[in-house]
């Protein structure tokens, strides 16, 4: 059966690295998407039921992580940081990408669907993440 989960992904060398790079990014689509989402919470029009079910659901409460760990990081950064260790974000390092992607497996997830690109990253930023994906990432998941 196929199964997808999507999910955003961005993978510079190190994990506090790409939640500097790419935390403003997911900050500003988790805030369009809450403020879109808003829009249709006591909508009575059938058409958008889905989205009210949607608006009046928490489908996503990011857990603050304790300041020990978030010490040098912008607050968007620290945002995102916590996203990935609660699974809501695929963002860190080859390696740890390798275990967010492995940790569907068990799930029946067969296919993930990545969104990597959010706003203004600079474009050699996502080059470097598509490259460390191609040749870090993808030969060891398939190896699996």
């Amino acid at each position: 059966r196929d199964v997808t989960g999507v999910q955003t992904c961005a993978l510079p060398i190190s994990d506090d690295e790409a939640f500097e790079i790419f935390g403003p990014q997911i900050e500003t689509f988790f805030r369009y998407t809450a403020e879109f989402m808003a829009q249709y919470k006591d909508t009575t029009v059938d058409t958008y039921g889905f989205y009210r079910e949607l608006a009046n659901q928490s489908l996503v409460e990011i857990p603050e992580l304790p300041a020990s760990e978030t010490r040098g990081l912008s607050p968007a950064a620290a945002m995102a940081k916590a996203g990935a260790r609660a699974g809501f974000f695929c963002v860190g390092s080859p390696q740890t990408c390798i275990d967010y992607i492995r940790s569907w497996e068990s799930t029946g997830v067969d296919q993930l669907i990545f969104i990597s690109q959010m706003g203004k990253v600079p474009h050699a930023n996502l080059m470097r993440s598509f490259t460390l994906f191609g040749e870090e990432v993808l030969p060891k998941v398939r190896a699996a």
